[in-house]
C-alpha cells in the first residue's frame, strides 16, 4: 500500500528560472500552485540528496520542516564513511 501525505508549507520561493526537465533518478516532492517543480529528492535509498528552489537557511530558524532539512543532511553527512 503506498500512502500519500500533503502538506502545505509556505516557502520564499521568488525566481526567474525553474527545474524544466527532471531526470529518471530524481523525483518530485514539491510543486507549488502555478506547478514548479519546488523540491526533488535522489531516488536511490541509501543516498540522502534533496534539491529545494527556495532560500531554507534563512527559514531554519523559525520554521521546523525548514530546520529538518539540514538535520537531516547532518545526520546523513555522518554516516558517510571516508
Amino acid at each position: 500500500m503506498i500512502r500519500y501525505v500533503i502538506l502545505v508549507l509556505q516557502v520564499n520561493s521568488l525566481h526567474h528560472q525553474a527545474i524544466g526537465e527532471v531526470d529518471n533518478d530524481l523525483r518530485i516532492v514539491a510543486k507549488s500552485s502555478d506547478g514548479i517543480v519546488e523540491a526533488v529528492e535522489y531516488s536511490h535509498p541509501t543516498t540522502f540528496m534533496v534539491g529545494v528552489q527556495w532560500h531554507s537557511e534563512s527559514m531554519a530558524s523559525t520554521s521546523f520542516e525548514m530546520n529538518n532539512l539540514f538535520s537531516e543532511l547532518i545526520k546523513s553527512s555522518s554516516k558517510v564513511l571516508v
